[in-house]
């Protein structure tokens, strides 16, 4: 996927601090999604997140698979099991 240059704003009332946020959410913009994932990777990450979808997938008996995210979004289940996730 090729990068869109964003251009760099200049200073603006909005403060030295902004105009620093500013930059930074530019050269975000101008690297490449695999640059910034190769440089911030995920490591164990989403461990924890795993050991909670299996508990809760054992928990009702159901195979712990992508699959079973169907049956568990009848019970309001993928909804709670989301904001664990971005929590």
């Amino acid at each position: 996927m090729p990068t869109q240059r964003v251009k760099k704003p200049a200073p603006s009332d909005r403060g030295v601090h902004a105009f620093h946020l500013d930059n930074i959410a530019a050269d975000m913009a101008n690297r490449s999604r695999a640059e910034i994932i190769k440089e911030n990777p995920i490591g164990n990450g989403l461990d924890g997140f795993r050991a909670l979808f299996a508990s809760v997938c054992e928990d009702r008996s159901i195979p712990c698979i992508t699959d079973s995210l169907d049956r568990l979004n009848d019970d309001g289940m993928v909804s709670w099991l989301s904001v664990n996730l971005l929590s």
